[in-house]
């Protein structure tokens, strides 16, 4: 085997066997002593992302479009925590799947679109 085709198989090879994330949320704070706080309410809210060459609900590759369900989770719950003006949220849940239309999708479009559902919940607080 020449240097060339020695070469560009481990090009190859770092590329497909690069790391892939599947989900990724950050931000989460966790705390023994909480303030006192009143509960206002809980919440469930859907959240999709179209991400880009993965598996639906599953791996990108190269982790090109990785952060983008952080983003959206992110948006989401702090859409919730101002829509009952409230000053933070606990009790989150995260899951992380894919619906059936989403793997539709990403079949007809060969895994180059592949579309994400989180399903978040979880309670908003206000501190007294």
């Amino acid at each position: 085997m020449n240097m060339k085709k020695l070469f560009l198989l481990l090009a190859l090879s770092a590329v497909l066997f690069s790391s892939c994330t599947t989900f990724r949320f950050s931000g989460a704070q966790v705390s023994k002593n909480l303030p006192r706080f009143d509960v206002l309410g809980e919440f469930e809210v859907e959240v999709k992302v179209l991400e880009l060459l993965g598996a639906p609900g599953g791996a990108n590759f190269g982790n090109l479009s990785a952060t983008k369900m952080d983003d959206a989770i992110y948006d989401a719950v702090q859409e919730e925590i101002a829509s009952r003006n409230g000053d933070a949220a606990i009790d989150l849940t995260i899951e992380y799947k894919a619906q059936p239309a989403d793997i539709l999708l990403a079949t007809i479009t060969g895994n180059i679109i592949s579309p994400a559902t989180a399903f978040v919940s979880g309670t908003v607080i206000s501190f007294k």
